[in-house]
């Protein structure tokens, strides 16, 4: 039964859903970690030490969270160049297959 649609065609719609998805999910994790304050104002008052210690925890919690999320990101990147690797081995194997 011919469908018209080629397995090149096929793996290459397959190839685009997973971007898709690898896309959704990192666009998603990006934005659950935007902080939930978007302006943060210090206007020459005097500070406890206490506030500088929250302060600086919660820097360091951010940095952190980037640290996971640049991990994150490059697991992402490793992940399509396996799946470019895989989509170019099919495509050999089914230029193979035609002759």
């Amino acid at each position: 039964m011919d469908w018209g649609f080629s397995l090149a065609d096929v793996a290459n719609g397959i190839f685009v859903i997973v971007l898709a998805i690898v896309g959704a999910i990192g666009a998603k994790r990006g934005l659950s970690s935007k902080p939930k304050q978007e302006v943060a104002e210090i206007a020459g008052g005097i500070v406890d030490n206490s506030a500088i210690n929250r302060l600086t925890a919660a820097i360091e919690a951010r940095a952190m969270e980037d640290i996971k999320n640049r991990k994150l990101g490059h697991e992402m990147v490793e992940a399509i160049q396996d799946l470019t690797k895989e989509l170019s081995e099919v495509r050999g194997e089914m230029r193979l297959k035609r002759r």
